[in-house]
C-alpha cells in the first residue's frame, strides 16, 4: 500500500525542496557553454529521464548506439518513474551534480528552472535550437515534445457489450465499469491531471477544488488500482481485467503497438498537456556533452522516430509525421488545443490534496 503512494509524497514535497535548494549555500556559477571543446576528455554522458517510451527508445530500439556513432559520447541513462522523483534527485544534488541532462515534464521542471539549476542554453552550441517551433525555448530549458492525458478503454468489450466509445471524463464515473477502471496515482503527472477533471466536471477548476472531493469519492469506487507506472495498465488490458484507464497519449500509444486492446481518445472536454522539457544542469560533469545530447534530444531525426513510433508531438519544426505510421498522433493542430495547467498554484496545493486523495483512496 505504501508504495502506491511513493510518487505522490515525492510531488507533494518537491515544492518545498526546491525552495530549500534555492535558499541554500552558494554554487559555482559556471554555465555550461563556458567549456573549450575537447578540453574534458570526458566521453559519457548521463541522461536522467522516464523509463517508458524514452528507455525503449534508447535500449531497445538502438538509439544509444545511434548517438554514440553519430557523437563519440557513451551515453549512460538513468530512469526514474517519475518527473518529481527526477527532479528532487536534481535538486538534492545541486552543488554536486551526477547528470548532465533531464528530460522530465515541464511543470516540475520549469519550476526547478526559477531556482537556477539548469544552465543557459548556447545555441550557437546547439544548433537544432534555430529549428524549435517559436515559444519552445526558455532560456534555460526547451520544449522537446508534447503529450496529454487520454481516455483508454478497450473497443473489444465496448463492441461487444453494445456500448459507444467513452469521450468524457465522466465515462470513468459510469458503474457500469466498476472495478475495471485504473488511473494513475496523483504523483504521476496523468494522475494529477485527472484529479483536475474532476474538479472540472463537479463545477469547479484549479482555484476552487472543493467539487473535485465528490467526484474523487465516486472515482475510487471505481479504480482497481493506482499505479505510479505503465505495466500495471498493459497487464490490466491484456487480462481483461482493465476496460478503460486515464493514461497519457504516448503510454497508450505504446500499447497499441504492442497489440494490446487498447483504443485512444482525448475526451470533449478536452485534456492537458504534458510537455516533456529538456535541460542540462548547471555545473554538469560534461558541460560539452551535454550539449551535445541536448541538440540530438531536439534534432529533426530523433523527434521523429518519437512522433512515428509514439505519437508524440514534436516541437521541431522539421518534422513531418508519417500518416502510415499510426493513426494516433499528436498533430500540431491537437497541440494547439489542449489545455495548459497553472502548475505554480499545483504544486503549492499538492500536499493538501494529496493527504485527502489519499484519505478517499485508501481503500481501493
Amino acid at each position: 500500500m505504501k508504495k502506491k503512494y511513493l510518487a505522490a509524497l515525492a510531488l507533494g514535497t518537491l515544492l518545498a525542496v526546491i525552495v530549500a535548494a534555492g535558499c541554500g549555500g552558494s554554487t559555482s556559477s559556471s554555465s555550461t557553454s563556458s567549456s573549450s571543446p575537447g578540453t574534458s576528455g570526458n566521453k559519457e554522458v548521463n541522461l536522467l529521464t522516464w523509463g517508458g517510451t524514452m528507455q525503449q527508445t534508447f535500449k531497445e530500439q538502438g538509439w544509444t548506439d545511434k548517438f554514440e556513432q553519430e557523437t563519440g559520447y557513451k551515453l549512460i541513462l538513468t530512469s526514474k518513474d517519475t518527473s518529481a522523483q527526477m527532479v528532487a534527485q536534481v535538486t538534492a544534488q545541486k552543488g554536486d551534480p551526477q547528470y548532465d541532462v533531464i528530460v522530465c515534464s515541464e511543470g516540475p521542471l520549469s519550476l526547478a528552472a526559477d531556482q537556477g539549476l539548469f544552465a543557459t542554453l548556447d545555441e550557437s552550441a546547439i544548433p537544432n535550437m534555430a529549428d524549435l517551433v517559436p515559444g519552445a525555448s526558455h532560456g534555460n530549458y526547451v520544449d522537446v515534445y508534447a503529450d496529454c492525458a487520454a481516455l483508454l478503454y478497450n473497443p473489444d468489450y465496448f463492441q461487444k457489450n453494445g456500448l459507444a466509445a467513452p469521450n468524457s471524463w465522466a465515462d470513468l464515473l459510469n458503474p457500469r465499469f466498476k472495478g475495471k477502471v485504473m488511473v494513475s496515482a496523483i504523483g504521476v503527472t496523468t494522475g494529477l491531471f485527472t484529479f483536475l477533471e474532476m474538479a472540472n466536471l463537479g463545477g469547479g477548476d484549479i482555484n476552487n477544488i472543493a467539487p473535485a472531493w465528490p467526484k474523487m469519492k465516486q472515482l475510487a469506487s471505481q479504480v482497481s488500482t493506482w499505479p505510479d507506472n505503465q505495466t500495471p495498465f498493459e497487464q490490466g488490458f491484456h487480462s481483461g481485467e482493465t476496460v478503460i484507464a486515464a493514461l497519457s497519449w504516448t503510454d497508450g500509444n505504446t500499447m497499441v503497438r504492442k497489440g494490446l486492446p487498447v483504443a485512444l481518445v482525448i475526451p470533449k472536454e478536452g485534456s492537458y498537456a504534458d510537455t516533456a522539457a529538456g535541460a542540462i544542469i548547471e555545473n554538469a560533469p560534461n558541460p560539452e556533452g551535454a550539449q551535445v545530447l541536448m541538440n540530438f534530444l531536439i534534432s529533426e531525426g530523433f523527434l521523429k522516430n518519437q512522433t512515428d513510433t509514439y505519437g508524440k508531438g514534436s516541437f521541431n519544426s522539421k518534422v513531418v509525421a508519417d500518416p502510415a505510421a499510426s493513426k494516433y498522433t499528436l498533430t500540431v493542430d491537437m497541440v494547439s488545443k489542449l489545455k495548459q495547467v497553472d502548475w505554480k498554484t499545483s504544486y503549492e496545493q499538492l500536499p493538501t490534496w494529496t493527504t485527502q486523495w489519499d484519505q478517499i483512496t485508501a481503500g481501493s
